[in-house]
This record gives C-alpha cells, sequence and structure tokens, in this order.
C-alpha cells in the first residue's frame, strides 16, 4: 500500500467544488471527501457551487458542515458572484 502523495493531492484540488445537479446521497460523499482534502492541505477557505434551485443541496450542505469542528463559519457567497448558489467555507 501506498502512502498519500501530498504533491499530486495538491495539484488535483480545486479550491470550489461543484455539487450541481447531484442527488442528496451523492453530495453526502462527495463533500466530506473534499473537506477532508481542504483540512487535510490547509486550505483557509473553500467554496461549493450548489446552485439555488428549491434550496435543498444548500440546506444539506449547510447541516454536513456543522459536524466538522475545523468549520469556523458559511456564508453565501456575494450577490454579484452566485449569491446563495454557493457556500463559502471558512476554515479555523
Amino acid at each position: 500500500m501506498r502512502g498519500i502523495d501530498m504533491n499530486d493531492r495538491m495539484a488535483q484540488f480545486s479550491l470550489t467544488l461543484d455539487i450541481r445537479g447531484k442527488r442528496g446521497e451523492e453530495v453526502y460523499n462527495l463533500v466530506d471527501q473534499y473537506l477532508n482534502d481542504a483540512i487535510l492541505l490547509g486550505s483557509n477557505e473553500v467554496k461549493i457551487l450548489h446552485g439555488k434551485g428549491d434550496g435543498i443541496l444548500r440546506n444539506l450542505i449547510r447541516e454536513q458542515l456543522k459536524r466538522y469542528s475545523q468549520v469556523k463559519s458559511v456564508q453565501d457567497e456575494h450577490a454579484d458572484r452566485g449569491g446563495a448558489g454557493i457556500s463559502i467555507v471558512t476554515f479555523k
């Protein structure tokens, strides 16, 4: 078994996760994996692009983020850049 290649992980990591159009069950695993990578790589802030729609994905994400002690705050992106369709996650 080989260890985690941090350079490879960093090269593939994006500061924005796009989950638009995904189903609720899919989202949990994607967001968990994404947040774990963000924390492992020492990110200060990431964005989760979930779209506006009925707000279902946004609400699922916000509830999930409450389980992370490393999350300092979650807020909507500025209205000019996507507003309620994008959650900005800031880490401690």
